[in-house]
């Protein structure tokens, strides 16, 4: 003797039941939001094989189109998979930031969403929802930030060949003030004639156009006396550190700057190298310690701050060292080009765009110059 199977029964596991009214009721996964969290569809029928019959309609039509098996992972496996690829290609500094990126906007988000689901409508949702609430306490993230976190993003789907339109949000042109010639005068003065390496760096920075990074690795020894000029090889930063073991959460690391054209070598003016000499370190030393010993980003920028207070002057922040250099050297009829591959740029728009800021005075130098056809017009020669 045995039991037949009673094929109007639900199966364990299938999501149909009898509902109390006598009806039968089939649950399927028909999407999921942007937390990754099932979003439901449901069938109903007088019967169990009538609401089965039509959760396998619905299955099927949702399954349409899914003959890639690349598609139908979930992201978060993908991105793990990216990362992995990556890994050995760039910075270490670079790679901690796109690690850091995945793991605490994008897989938080997009990770439980298969690859297949993903649509232009979810990515305008997920962007929308980085600006509005993706930092910290559901704070605003910076467009910046956001450019970011869909940058990564968008080289996560072009590894998997998945084409989906990411919108990138519009990003207004920072605001960086450069240093007034009077201001940059009295920095210079107080700058001058001191022992302390904090202050020859910061005067190193108004003349060289340097990165933080790339100012706070540099050692004596990169400088070239002979020839006047000045190696730029290493760059440092503060990055995680991937090791649970690790007693810190963070790790200082020395590495090469952040692109192949960031590695030059700068020539020097005649008064900086003079000054350099009189002031001149052990080759093995840091020029902004004078020991052996480094400084990170963090504190020089502090001490940086420090030394603006002490000078009464507005808080410029170290960057605006850069941009003033870069200025400086516009003002003085610097061709761009060199200025360019000074300040370390691939691309000269990069130069022209970000880091020139013409003074009131350049322009009003620049407009005269049209007296000329002024002066010589027909119209005024009478």
């Amino acid at each position: 003797m045995f039991l037949r199977r009673n094929h109007s029964m639900p199966r364990r596991g299938e999501n149909i039941w009898k509902r109390s009214d006598g009806r039968w009721e089939g649950r399927y996964i028909k999407d999921r939001d942007m937390k990754g969290k099932a979003i439901y569809g449901f069938v109903y029928g007088k019967t169990y094989a009538e609401a089965k019959q039509k959760k396998q309609l619905c299955l099927s039509e949702l399954g349409k189109g899914k003959t890639d098996p690349k598609t139908e992972c979930l992201f978060e496996a993908a991105t793990q998979a990216w990362l992995q690829q990556i890994e050995e290609k760039v910075r270490e500094s670079t790679y901690s930031k796109y690690r850091r990126l995945c793991s605490s906007y994008i897989c938080p988000f997009l990770g439980k969403i298969t690859l297949d689901n993903l649509t232009e409508e979810k990515m305008d949702k997920f962007t929308e929802y980085l600006l509005k609430n993706g930092g910290a306490s559901e704070n605003t993230l910076s467009p910046k930030t956001v450019l970011d976190i869909l940058t990564v993003t968008k080289q996560i789907l072009k590894y998997r060949k998945i084409d989906v339109n990411i919108k990138l949000p519009k990003q207004k042109k920072p605001s960086i003030r450069i240093l007034t010639r009077n201001d940059q005068r009295k920095l210079e003065e107080h700058l001058v004639g001191s022992e302390d390496p904090i202050r020859l760096g910061i005067l190193f920075d108004l003349y060289t156009g340097l990165r933080l990074g790339e100012l706070c690795a540099l050692k004596w020894s990169d400088i070239d006396f002979q020839n006047a000029s000045v190696h730029v090889r290493c760059s440092v930063s503060r990055i995680q550190d991937p090791d649970p073991a690790a007693k810190k959460r963070t790790k200082l690391i020395l590495e090469r700057p952040k692109t192949e054209s960031s590695e030059r070598d700068i020539p020097l003016p005649r008064f900086l190298l003079n000054y350099l000499l009189q002031h001149r370190g052990r080759d093995s030393a840091y020029l902004l310690t004078g020991t052996e010993k480094l400084i990170e980003p963090r504190c020089f920028s502090l001490k940086y701050k420090r030394i603006l207070k002490s000078c009464n002057l507005e808080k410029y922040n170290f960057h605006a060292l850069r941009h003033t250099f870069a200025t400086r050297c516009v003002e003085n009829g610097f061709d761009i080009k060199a200025l360019s591959e000074i300040l370390g740029h691939s691309d000269i728009k990069t130069t022209l765009s970000r880091y020139v800021h013409p003074s009131m005075e350049m322009k009003r130098r620049e407009m005269d110059k049209l007296s000329v056809i002024f002066n010589s017009s027909a119209v005024f020669s009478h």
